[in-house]
């Protein structure tokens, strides 16, 4: 049998949603990141396009690309470092 007694009342729940004005920054961010992606060699931008946006493995990049999957790390992650020396 169930006993009303046992339930414990605790404060507010805590959420880690963010306020309306960081949702701003980082839309702001993601905007910045999409435009500098734009100044990079096809095959980074392309890439990392595939990486992040369609969850694709580096051999599925690489058949996309047109290069070996060695390649295709090597665009990746040169397109990345190139948009983090951006950013800053």
């Amino acid at each position: 049998r169930w006993n009303e007694s046992s339930i414990e009342v605790v404060g507010p729940l805590e959420t880690s949603a963010p306020d309306p004005a960081e949702r701003a920054v980082v839309g702001q961010e993601s905007a910045r990141a999409r435009a500098m992606l734009d100044t990079l060699p096809e095959k980074q931008r392309l890439a990392i396009s595939a990486r992040i946006d369609e969850g694709l493995s580096f051999r599925e990049i690489a058949s996309l690309i047109g290069s070996s999957e060695g390649a295709a790390r090597v665009n990746y992650f040169h397109g990345i470092r190139r948009l983090r020396e951006l950013m800053e």
